[in-house]
């Protein structure tokens, strides 16, 4: 029995040693899966890198080409500016693009006479009216002949004749009035 017991226990050491050289095997089966795994996840990990950088490349040339495009609108609107200021200059210099047209047709115009009365209203003497707007006139390059005493005196008369057929017309306009 002793034999038998000394084979049985030769044989348990042999399946012994065996289980661990499959448990072994197995385990060196599961570390090269598990190092491939890795493997593929570091790869897939570096190509999002990839394409991260890529985006970032991409997007940083986008932001480039829009700043670039903000300079070029900048001087662009720079140099309209100051095309629009000296035509500007120009247009005041020259009396023919003036706004305020001091004749019309050798007379003087309505808003003329209109200035020419508020300069009397204000203090000015009929006399000197033409000369005061020959003055203003001239501040703003426009040439202008000089009205007349008389001339003056007919644009005050012909306001104060305006203002009494306006007021006639609104009294007429009026349903009722007390007086």
């Amino acid at each position: 029995m002793a034999l038998k017991s000394k084979i049985s226990a030769s044989k348990e050491r042999e399946l012994e040693t065996k289980r661990k050289l499959e448990i072994s095997e197995q385990q060196q089966q599961v570390s090269v899966q598990h190092r491939q795994e890795l493997m593929k996840q570091l790869a897939q990990e570096q190509h999002t890198r990839q394409e991260l950088w890529q985006l970032f490349l991409r997007q940083k040339k986008e932001h480039r080409d829009k700043v670039e495009g903000w300079k070029k609108r900048l001087k662009r609107a720079e140099k309209v500016r100051v095309n629009a200021v000296e035509r500007a200059q120009r247009g005041v210099r020259t009396s023919k693009s003036a706004a305020f047209k001091v004749m019309q047709k050798r007379a003087y115009s309505t808003a003329t006479r209109k200035l020419l009365r508020l300069l009397v209203a204000n203090g000015c003497a009929r006399a000197k009216a033409g000369q005061v707007l020959t003055l203003l006139a001239a501040q703003f390059g426009v040439s202008v002949k000089v009205a007349s005493r008389r001339t003056v005196s007919r644009a005050v008369l012909e306001g104060y004749i305006a203002s009494k057929m306006q007021i006639g017309y609104e009294i007429n306009q009026t349903p009722g009035m007390w007086l």
